[in-house]
């Protein structure tokens, strides 16, 4: 029996309802190799100094370590540092990266300081907000940036990723004035339907716990 080769289409697709072929284009040319965390700190601290940008993306994407980490948001706070020339690229990486680059911080003021003006300023009112929350960190009173107007998108949060630490997760609800709010959701977080907004939760006003989801 003569079998066709796979890449032929079968006779008369066209006329298959429902049928459609895709072509899958491979790029000869191969990634760039990844930046070293090194090499990724040094082209941020160029960028701060009004040198290029275009790696600067890829440099946010290695940005890791918690010394790496300090360096840069402390280069950001340095007077006469441009860091309005990466507020798009840093709101992209922040909304994707931006739990991971707070625990390797670890320093909230200094974090707080530097998202003020890594981040394109809210220039919009004051908002009713939610928060899917680790239930441990809120009874610390340590609780996270990123804040939603939208309760399904918090709620999946809290009763998700939240609820899998001691303790499990809690839904929460503040009152937010424009000055607690660092910048509204990037294009990114939009797009996944989640809306974060960066806020100062030290500027929260009625803080209250709206539903508890056990540890699972």
């Amino acid at each position: 029996m003569a079998v066709k080769p796979p890449d032929d289409p079968p006779p008369d697709a066209d006329l298959l309802p429902g049928v459609a072929i895709l072509t899958i284009e491979i790029p000869d040319t191969p990634p760039p190799p990844l930046l070293s965390e090194r090499e990724a700190v040094d082209c941020l601290l160029d960028a701060l100094e009004g040198g290029p940008l275009e790696e600067v993306s890829r440099a946010l994407d290695t940005l890791a370590s918690p010394a790496e980490c300090r360096t840069f948001f402390s280069a950001a706070l340095r007077p006469g540092a441009t860091a309005i020339d990466i507020q798009a690229n840093f709101h992209l990486a922040w909304t994707v990266r931006g739990f991971r680059l707070r625990e390797a911080l670890d320093d909230d003021g200094l974090l707080l300081a530097a998202l003020r003006v890594l981040l394109p300023p809210y220039r919009g009112d004051g908002l009713s907000l939610l928060r899917g929350e680790q239930a441990g960190r809120y009874g610390a009173g340590k609780l996270g940036f990123g804040w939603t107007p939208k309760r399904k998108a918090a709620e999946m949060f809290a009763s998700g990723l939240c609820a899998s630490y001691d303790g499990g997760g809690v839904l929460l609800e503040a009152t937010a004035p424009a000055r607690a709010i660092i910048a509204g959701p990037s294009a990114h977080s939009g797009w996944l339907d989640e809306h974060e907004h960066v806020v100062d939760p030290s500027r929260l006003t009625n803080i209250r716990p709206v539903a508890w989801f056990p540890q699972n």
